[in-house]
């Protein structure tokens, strides 16, 4: 008499939707020493554009200035998500998870970095900023929709954390 083997039928683990807010972009508190710096930095690269007579530098250099001083002092909006199984929401915009192949996620202070890279190559990637606190509970519930791949630090990347901007 054969014996029956037992079938046993593994439940699927239930993935529900996480709700969490996610700043904007990362915030560094900037002193006096920092504005310093930077002044310093751009006023040598204009002494050098108009000491060649380079105009189109020198344009570029001022408006990057500009710009720069006027965004360093922005503080972040926290946006809302929501991370289920068939997709992610930020703020109101939805992305189906099956754009993305991959993620990974880069544990950092204060907060940790979600990256989800997108199918098409020129459609570039999803970078959201979640707070440490939310990190595992996402990690958990992402490594089972995705597979994880490894983290990817661009020379812009550095940069932007060197700078602290």
């Amino acid at each position: 008499m054969k014996k029956k083997k037992s079938l046993k039928k593994h439940r699927p683990v239930k993935i529900s939707t996480i709700k969490f807010l996610a700043p904007e972009f990362m915030y560094f508190r900037k002193g006096i020493l920092w504005y310093l710096i930077i002044g310093v930095i751009f006023v040598a690269t204009l002494a050098l554009a108009v000491w060649q007579r380079n105009w189109f530098l020198t344009a570029i250099v001022v408006l990057s200035a500009v710009v720069f001083f006027q965004y360093a002092p922005k503080r972040p909006r926290s946006l809302k998500c929501r991370l289920g199984l068939k997709k992610i929401e930020i703020n109101g915009k939805i992305f189906p998870i099956s754009n993305f192949k991959s993620f990974y996620l880069i544990p950092d202070r204060p907060n940790s970095h979600l990256h989800l890279e997108k199918l098409r190559w020129f459609s570039g990637s999803l970078w959201l900023n979640i707070k440490n606190k939310d990190a595992k509970r996402i990690y958990r519930q992402i490594s089972q929709i995705l597979p994880e791949s490894s983290p990817k630090i661009n020379f812009l990347t550095i940069i932007n954390r060197w700078i602290k901007f």
